[in-house]
């Protein structure tokens, strides 16, 4: 109603219009416009064309369409800015894509009717149906069913056909191939979906482990270690190298160090408290093991069933275990959680590190820098799930100690401790990068310190070496024992000779002046030495060696497990000088007279041994 006076006036109401990003919904198809290389200038030799494209996924700040095309499929991505410019809805996209297979069909009928045609005037392929005794009795012989005027010519024709043959099947596959790639871009739609329901079932099972790793539905809990808990108030303290137990216990060094069949002896060693306190030194606190950093040789299997057991073997040497400490006590837990490479990230590893694009091996050395990813870049939402992948990888550690700290008495007597919350976490965590920051003991390399102690090697020094023994005559010379003397040397100290007994033959009681033997066969003993020269980087001189040597070497974690390489040298090393000071001799400077092994020259000594 309009009041009196009054003028009315008329107005248009202006019209908004959608933005055509807020239609987009994933199983629609577009009209892309695409280059061959998205990352490059559109050009000559990266011409643009159109490809009919089905919405995948919708990004912060990109459409991603996906094709199928040969045997995979085709995937782009369309930022929002130049979306318009380069997308077309298509909604009778059903009806292009039948028009497309139909067009296929049709090309593949044609073809396979000019072949017919040919191999019907060659006389390759009968005109008309025959009964199956003919086709048996055609079968039966390698001549034309119909006779031709001129051989050569007809023969001419055949190897004609046989020449263009394999063109025209190929060609005919293809046109198979595309029919088939059509069929699968009408389901697109479909698989889209199963791939969306698909990334909803992996959040389920998320869920499903998060709550099987906070109630300890799959772990395995053993006390190693009894004893009096730790106060109170002591932060609960996460070590972030992963260790080796084949490393630190050095056990069976000489066959290639300890497997997962001796996890009991790994308790006993552990649960010793100078070993704990090395290993674990905070009273609070866990440490991650696993059982083997490299694969151990079981050698080569003789049948399946062993080759299937060696498998298992190694699988179980690459598990991952929980070494917890409470003041005294000690336990090991097996999860089905593989920890590795470390339980805590490196101080650079979340944050802006995500949001760097990885260097080729050329970029890197070339000195290239890495490209930071903005929120406007089509890969930033990768980074960012790269990101989430790391945080749900780390925090899996603080699920499950929550969980230890909430259904057991592994960490008692403890207040009431939120681990899940930044302040719980900053109150009562205590982080030790001890990978970060392991710094190598010795300053010295093992090639260095292995010329160090061989320089200035004489007769009567006592080497070790596990060189392999050479083979001599056809068959194996009395084994040469690890631990033997030197009897010569060159000039150059390139090399020593070691001499040792060579103790008992088998054989015949005789034998005469042509070798030939007779008599009883039985062991005889031999009154003469066995030689062997051996390289100066092959073996140690034990001499040389001073007592807790091998602590540079065997303790260092920054050298990564090189043990094997260097454990049989040191080990014993330590061993025989042990055993020399026990027995209060020292090993000089042996007779030069003839260099026999037995005239050794040895002089009491008192070294105050260190434990």
């Amino acid at each position: 109603m309009v009041e009196e006076g009054k003028e009315l006036v008329e107005f248009e109401v202006p019209r908004i219009s959608p933005d055509p990003l807020d239609l987009v919904q994933v199983g629609q198809f577009y009209h892309v416009r695409r280059k061959q290389w998205e990352d490059e200038e559109e050009d000559d030799e990266n011409k643009a064309y159109t490809e009919l494209m089905c919405v995948e996924e919708i990004g912060s700040n990109y459409i991603g369409f996906t094709a199928a095309r040969g045997h995979g499929y085709s995937d782009v991505r369309i930022h929002f800015d130049v979306f318009e410019e380069r997308c077309t809805f298509e909604p009778n996209w059903q009806e292009a894509l039948h028009g497309e297979m139909k067009q296929i069909q049709g090309k593949i009928e044609k073809a396979m009717k000019k072949l017919l045609e040919q191999g019907q005037r060659l006389h390759l392929i009968p005109e008309k149906a025959v009964s199956t005794e003919e086709a048996k009795k055609e079968a039966k012989t390698l001549l034309p069913t119909t006779r031709t005027a001129d051989p050569k010519k007809y023969k001419n024709q055949l190897v004609h056909f046989k020449k263009k043959y394999p063109e025209k099947v190929k060609k005919i596959e293809e046109l198979a191939e595309d029919f088939a790639v059509t069929a699968k871009n009408l389901a697109l739609p479909q698989i889209v979906q199963l791939g969306m329901v698909k990334e909803k079932l992996e959040k389920v099972e998320d869920r499903i482990f998060t709550i099987e790793l906070y109630c300890g539905l799959k772990e395995k809990v053993k006390q190693i270690a009894d004893g009096e808990p730790a106060p109170i108030n002591e932060l609960l303290t996460i070590r972030q190298l992963l260790l080796f137990m084949d490393e630190e216990t050095l056990f069976e060094y000489e066959s290639g160090g300890m497997d997962f069949s001796k996890l009991d002896k790994f308790d006993e060693w552990v649960a010793k408290p100078e070993n704990l306190e090395r290993i674990l030194p905070e009273k609070k606190g866990v440490v991650a093991f696993r059982v083997r950093r490299h694969r151990k040789d079981y050698g080569t299997p003789s049948s399946l069933l062993e080759a299937w057991t060696n498998v298992q073997k190694s699988i179980a040497n690459m598990e991952t275990y929980l070494l917890i400490r409470n003041g005294e006590r000690a336990y090991r837990i097996a999860t089905s959680v593989d920890f590795q490479p470390r339980l805590i990230p490196l101080k650079d590893e979340i944050g802006e590190a995500q949001f760097l694009t990885e260097l080729s091996y050329w970029e890197e050395r070339e000195g290239a820098e890495p490209e930071k990813i903005t929120p406007d870049d089509i890969r930033y939402d990768d980074h960012v799930k790269k990101l989430d992948d790391k945080l749900k990888h780390y925090n899996r550690m603080i699920i499950l100690l929550q969980g230890l700290l909430d259904r057991s008495e592994i960490f008692h007597p403890h207040p009431g401790i939120k681990l899940t919350t930044n302040e719980g976490a900053a109150q009562w965590i205590n982080l030790v990068r001890d990978e970060e920051d392991c710094l190598p003991m010795n300053k010295i390399s093992w090639e260095e310190y292995l010329a160090e102690k061989n320089k200035g090697t004489k007769l009567g020094h006592w080497i070790y070496s596990n060189m392999a023994e050479k083979k001599k005559r056809g068959y194996w010379v009395n084994r040469r024992p690890r631990v033997c003397q030197v009897t010569k040397t060159r000039r150059d100290g390139s090399e020593v000779r070691v001499s040792w007994p060579w103790g008992t033959r088998h054989g015949y009681e005789h034998r005469d002046k042509w070798g030939n033997e007779w008599g009883k066969w039985g062991e005889w003993p031999v009154d003469k030495l066995c030689h062997e020269w051996i390289p100066a980087d092959r073996f140690l001189n034990l001499n040389h060696y001073e007592l807790n040597d091998y602590k540079m070497f065997l303790c260092d974690r920054a050298l990564k497990g090189k043990y094997l390489e260097w454990a049989p040298y040191l080990l014993s090393a330590e061993d025989w000088k042990r055993d020399q000071i026990e027995k209060g001799l020292d090993v000089v400077e042996a007779s030069r007279k003839r260099g026999h092994p037995k005239r050794i020259v040895k002089k009491k000594i008192e070294v105050e041994v260190e434990e």
